[in-house]
């Protein structure tokens, strides 16, 4: 199943699994060219110390990732076409994260004139309801006065 990226579970695990493959390989190769080599070859082989070693490590690795270029450009290739799959994918994702922060300023900007109008709305009602009390306070006043003269 695809996830977001669109780059499957299996993609990733088979990459992870080459590279692992490509490892062991390339750690099998220099053990053979190692054991395979001559004496003075071997006896050579006692580095000074562990930078050396590393180096020398190194070297070796990148020596045969050279001679394994018929495994290194297929998962080179695949990894560069999930790459560009994300890339894609990246790019599908920012315009959708575009076009939400559009949508969401434009609701923003109409429930700001919502807000504006319910505002004005509300100022008018209340004084109309001031003007009611007023007039109701004053018909209240006529009547009073009324029943006393009737009285």
């Amino acid at each position: 199943m695809k996830g977001n990226l669109g780059i499957t579970q299996v993609d990733t695990d088979l990459v992870l699994m080459m590279k692992n493959e490509m490892s062991l390989i390339k750690t099998k190769m220099l053990m053979e060219s190692w054991k395979m080599g001559c004496e003075t070859c071997q006896s050579c082989y006692k580095p000074t110390s562990t930078t050396d070693t590393s180096r020398e490590i190194d070297l070796d690795l990148e020596i045969l990732a050279c001679e394994e270029q018929e495994i290194v450009r297929p998962v080179l290739s695949m990894m560069r076409k999930i790459a560009e799959l994300a890339n894609v994918d990246r790019a599908a994702l920012w315009h959708q994260l575009c076009a939400s922060e559009d949508e969401i300023l434009r609701f923003r900007d109409e429930r700001k004139a919502e807000i504006a109008n319910m505002s004005k709305e509300k100022a008018i009602l209340s004084q109309r309801l001031s003007h009611s009390e007023s007039t109701i306070s004053c018909l209240k006043r006529k009547i009073s006065s009324l029943k006393i003269r009737n009285h």
